[in-house]
């Protein structure tokens, strides 16, 4: 456990001062998306997508950026691990837009951080170690903006810019 929040901390201690890096990768959305999709740690939830052919994301470290993702659906999941998840990955104004929680969880979070009912996500969960921490860092240096549902804890939205070729 000790060994553990060690290897946390210095994640996150590494992108705490590496400051804001250039995004020079680009990842294919759905690829992104699959590899969610293909993440042990989702594999309970129901899955509902559009069709992004040609939408990208803009990353200086695409695995992490995916790791990211599943540590803070992940997350919002275990807080009501008893009843069914979804998660709902589409485009929406310029961003790839992802949702999930349980399934009246998903249908009240909006699909933008400042929609009705959205509330800020807790980074400080407690029995998660540093990791959302490290993942809220990874979101800050691609621009990702995360919100959950004041009346929905289990559930949470990441909104992740795209960008043209």
């Amino acid at each position: 456990m000790i060994a553990a929040l060690c290897a946390e901390m210095s994640k996150v201690s590494a992108l705490a001062d590496a400051g804001t890096p250039a995004l020079l990768e680009r990842l294919d959305a759905a690829q992104f998306a699959n590899e969610l999709k293909a993440s042990r740690e989702l594999a309970d939830a129901t899955w509902s997508e559009d069709d992004f052919p040609s939408a990208r994301i803009a990353s200086n470290a695409p695995a992490d950026l995916v790791r990211a993702a599943t540590v803070a659906i992940k997350v919002a999941l275990d807080e009501v691990k008893s009843a069914p998840h979804a998660i709902d990955v589409r485009t929406h104004d310029d961003a790839l837009v992802i949702r999930a929680g349980t399934v009246p969880g998903l249908n009240a979070l909006p699909l933008v951080s400042g929609g009705p009912g959205a509330a800020p996500v807790n980074v400080v969960r407690g029995g998660k170690g540093l990791s959302l921490i490290w993942a809220t860092f990874v979101f800050g240096q691609h621009g990702i903006q995360t919100w959950s549902h004041r009346d929905h804890k289990g559930s949470v939205g990441l909104r992740i810019p795209l960008v043209t070729i």
